[in-house]
């Protein structure tokens, strides 16, 4: 029911955003990018298939979103959150027992390493910053992400 959830939100955002596009696989995402439209991840096609995450409550859609992240060779995880971050951002440990990340990222980001950034949703105006410093840290010889 959750990740149903997801997608009807998802099918929300659609409908506000001009230039999303309802994505259901990995190719669908890749289309939008080279088509110069915003993906927007409709997880219930996808999440059917998945036999690797757990079907629990401490699978959210942090967990969710690494695994999409990992799916489509991302250079790294950026995740914004709309409460008081700790001064260790980048360790998941940390981050989970503060009730931030949902309890099963930092177990899945030890078996699929993969680089990691949570802000704070103030901090939204520097996301294309954070993105393109994330991509050059991860990838120096990529040119284009």
């Amino acid at each position: 029911m959750a990740i149903g959830a997801m997608e009807q939100f998802g099918r929300m955002l659609c409908g506000i955003e001009l230039g999303s596009m309802p994505c259901s696989t990995l190719d669908q995402i890749e289309q939008a990018w080279s088509g110069g439209r915003l993906p927007v991840w409709m997880p219930v096609r996808l999440m059917e298939q998945d036999q690797e995450l757990e079907r629990t409550w401490d699978v959210t859609s942090d967990t969710i979103a690494a695994w999409l992240a990992n799916s489509l060779g991302a250079d790294g995880l950026l995740l914004v959150k709309s409460c008081e971050l700790p001064n260790d951002q980048r360790d998941p440990a940390v981050l989970a027992a503060a009730g931030i990340i949902d309890a099963a990222l930092p177990a899945y980001l030890s078996r699929k390493p993969m680089p990691l950034q949570v802000v704070r949703k103030e901090q939204w105006r520097e996301l294309p910053q954070l993105v393109t410093r994330m991509t050059s840290r991860t990838s120096p010889a990529k040119t284009n992400s």
